[in-house]
């Protein structure tokens, strides 16, 4: 990627940044004034620019990341928060909310009878728990369905037959999919701090089976929209 050359802005020496802040800062210092609120909706990627200004109020609005440096903070979950606190050291504060993620209702569909398939929709990797799912398709009959992005050569495995991968889906495919599972299976190892396929897996009526731990305890209602394992 392009970079700028070395350069002073408003007195911050800025060494080898992107394109992005060479449009960005002249933009900003034409508008930000005293006690304006900048939202870093990229966390600490862009961190400088409370340097370049301080006059400014700096504000992470959706922490689901594991570095957090603003005292102005929204997590997605009180688990999230927690673990940062926990993480750092710290005490709460008066300035910091908790505010999940907004969806759209509309893009999903509620499907009051589901299907007969278990269904894993994410990130193919191992820390969500990919390696609890094979073990789940070798003790069930039913079909799982492991749906995202990643390489899943190391969970499927010839003597398991009724456990397969497919490409993540969008739009319309991805409410049929989802509405259409008997259960969606977030066996997540860390903690998780929001977990939106889960979400999204109960805007379809699809109840959800978890860790018990996490934000899982937030998102959803044991023994109602699914269960904690």
């Amino acid at each position: 990627r392009r970079h700028t050359r070395q350069r002073n802005v408003t007195g911050v020496q800025t060494c080898a940044l992107p394109i992005f802040y060479e449009k960005l800062v002249p933009e900003l210092s034409k508008r930000v004034k005293k006690g304006d609120i900048i939202a870093h909706i990229f966390g600490i990627a862009y961190q400088q620019l409370s340097q370049l200004f301080p006059e400014a109020h700096h504000w992470e609005p959706g922490i689901g990341y594991e570095q957090a440096w603003s005292n102005l903070r929204t997590y997605e979950t009180h688990h999230w928060q927690s673990w940062h606190h926990g993480k750092e050291g710290t005490d709460g504060s008066a300035y910091e909310w908790v505010c999940p993620m907004g969806h759209d209702t509309d893009l999903w569909t509620i499907n009051g009878e589901g299907g007969d398939y278990l269904l894993y929709f994410g990130r193919v990797t191992e820390r969500k728990g990919l390696y609890t799912i094979k073990e789940i398709a070798r003790h069930t009959d039913r079909q799982v369905i492991i749906c995202g992005d990643g390489d899943p050569t190391p969970y499927l495995d010839p003597e398991i037959p009724n456990l397969t991968h497919m490409p993540a889906v969008f739009g319309k495919d991805r409410d049929a999919l989802v509405g259409g599972a008997y259960a969606m299976l977030c066996p997540t190892k860390y903690i998780e701090p929001l977990c939106n396929s889960g979400i999204e897996a109960q805007f379809c009526g699809t109840p959800i089976i978890t860790t018990d731990y996490g934000a899982f305890s937030e998102i959803m209602v044991h023994g109602f929209s699914g269960f904690r394992c």
